[in-house]
């Protein structure tokens, strides 16, 4: 008997908050977009990251991340490969620009994801127009590109109006590191 009168306050709860949602409230999301950027290195197994200390920067319309990881075998991860790193700006405006890179690892594949918060308003998150990624392993440029991104969409996820207005990248980017001699 309580849990159906709980249940039916659940779902009375549920309507009411659709509901409000068409009523010009805001939701708290945020966007889960820009390039997805896939470091493949062709020298072993499925593309993980060989063994050795790598250096990662990412430079874009004057901003610069950097970060240092170990991955200590083949086919292994590192925590420290994980992360979060960012950079900001002003603009001529007055305005910030921030340059934000999530770093993961899934089964030892590495993948970031870029965004550029402030790149057309203050309210529209997107990814940045060009930026060059450069992986050195051990020392040594393993690989480096340049990317310029294409973007599409136009997505109120918090409701209509609502910031911020997300607008996806339309392809992957993936930086090969060349197999060694």
């Amino acid at each position: 008997m309580f849990r159906r009168a709980a249940l039916t306050c659940l779902a009375a709860l549920a309507v009411l908050a659709v509901g409000a949602c068409n009523d010009g409230l805001c939701t708290q999301a945020g966007c889960n977009l820009g390039p997805w950027v896939g470091v493949i290195d062709e020298g072993t197994s499925a593309g993980y990251l060989g063994p050795g200390a790598y250096d990662f920067t990412i430079e874009s319309e004057g901003l610069s991340l950097a970060w240092s990881c170990v991955i200590p075998e083949e086919g292994g991860a590192s925590a420290a490969c994980d992360g979060t790193f960012s950079a900001w700006t002003s603009l001529d405006d007055g305005t910030e620009r921030i340059l934000l890179a999530l770093v993961e690892q899934t089964e030892g594949r590495l993948g970031i994801r870029l965004y550029d918060q402030i790149k057309v308003d203050p309210e529209t998150v997107t990814g940045p127009a060009s930026f060059t990624l450069r992986v050195e392993r051990d020392g040594e440029v393993a690989a480096e590109g340049s990317y310029e991104p294409t973007y599409e969409g136009d997505w109120w996820v918090n409701g209509e109006g609502c910031s911020p207005n997300c607008v996806l990248p339309a392809e992957t980017v993936d930086l090969q590191i060349p197999a060694a001699p």
